[in-house]
């Protein structure tokens, strides 16, 4: 069939022969074009092409000269470093020729994703410090350069260099959301803590910050000022309302904590806010009330395969495997059902009907530790 003269329809109808792997075929739809290398799609495009026609010389040398038109797009950035690195190559010239890092602060920050994306942090960190217009240094600049050091596991210099950005005024919520990103890879609590609370003032609205800090008071068993906050604020999201009820039972506040748990039970009606009711049934010592709950709600149309697998770690025998199967039947790809319902067949002495079972368990997670010795114990007793 004839090809539209339209770019978009010619780049929409190449993807459609790539998608189809007829990658020669694309080629030549896609060569045939006048202008379509003005087009930054085109040239991921092609090159796509040509490196799964077994043409990768050429694949890079497309993607090089997409660069040389578009030296800011990060997906062809991409798409050239992993080029270079099939073909064992690192032309640092080419990228000297087009990025000047020393001028210009967009240059170091693409230079220094070129290292990072050959795995060379060392001189991604130095393209960054070549640049020196301390005043025209952006919170991009600082988040980039704290993500290098990170990755060079000098955690000392990257908490150093995003507190850099905290003098910088901040235009948008992102640029926040790239230092919170940092200090949460640091692992910096009382860094993270303070930040936050010094810079929730200019985002009043934000849930998603109001949470982060909250979640930050309770893991360090500051659970009354998670409480205050949260109750200052109101959310109405179940986000909120789950955050606002671990808060009040953490700070000892059980009647007003249960109730909360029911009120966001009954209000959305989903495995989160029952498994949260249940949990908090059992650790105030009622069990009963957990059991009972749980499985009134496995009766109900919004009975999940979580809600079911939970069932089963509420209970033993017979009625763990009836409730670890319900949930397979509904998703037979959950690991902990699978692993727990092989589990309490072992227990009964059915090595051969936990088998399968566990070995899916084990095809799902192959790594993982609890899964590979249930399969073992059955192995050792068959």
């Amino acid at each position: 069939e004839a090809v539209p003269d339209d770019i978009s329809n010619v780049l929409f109808a190449a993807e459609v022969l790539v998608g189809e792997e007829k990658f020669r075929d694309a080629i030549k739809v896609l060569s045939d074009q006048d202008g379509i290398f003005k087009n930054a799609h085109g040239f991921l495009i092609y090159a796509h092409a040509l490196f799964k026609s077994g043409e990768s010389k050429l694949a890079l040398q497309n993607v090089a000269d997409g660069l040389a038109k578009f030296k800011y797009n990060i997906p062809l950035l991409k798409a050239y470093s992993s080029y270079e690195q099939y073909l064992g190559l690192k032309d640092i010239d080419f990228m000297n020729g087009i990025y000047n890092p020393l001028n210009n602060q967009n240059d170091a920050i693409f230079m220094n994703l070129y290292h990072a994306m050959h795995k060379d942090f060392d001189q991604a960190a130095s393209a960054l410090k070549s640049y020196e217009n301390e005043e025209r240094k952006n919170v991009t600049y600082w988040y980039t350069l704290a993500q290098t050091y990170i990755q060079l596991g000098d955690t000392g210099s990257a908490l150093k260099t995003i507190k850099q950005a905290y003098t910088l005024p901040f235009v948008t919520y992102k640029e926040l959301t790239y230092i919170l990103e940092t200090l949460q890879r640091l692992g910096d609590l009382n860094e993270e803590e303070s930040f936050l609370s010094d810079n929730l003032k200019n985002f009043p609205r934000s849930e998603k910050l109001h949470l982060r800090l909250a979640d930050i008071f309770i893991t360090q068993g500051k659970a009354k000022e998670a409480l205050a906050l949260l109750r200052e604020n109101n959310f109405s999201s179940l986000q909120g309302k789950r955050k606002l009820a671990e808060a009040s039972f953490r700070s000892g506040n059980i009647e007003e904590s249960m109730r909360l748990l029911e009120q966001n039970y009954q209000q959305f009606d989903n495995d989160a806010t029952l498994i949260d009711l249940a949990q908090a049934f059992i650790v105030t010592g009622d069990s009963e009330s957990a059991k009972s709950v749980v499985a009134t709600f496995n009766t109900s149309n919004s009975a999940s395969a979580k809600s079911h697998a939970y069932e089963g770690t509420l209970s033993s025998g017979a009625e763990a495997i009836k409730a670890y199967k319900a949930a397979i039947a509904i998703d037979a790809n959950h690991l902990l059902a699978l692993n727990n319902l092989a589990d309490e067949l072992t227990k009964l002495g059915r090595y051969e009907e936990a088998l399968p079972f566990s070995e899916k368990a084990v095809s799902l997670a192959p790594n993982n530790e609890i899964v590979l010795e249930t399969l073992q114990q059955i192995q050792d007793r068959l």
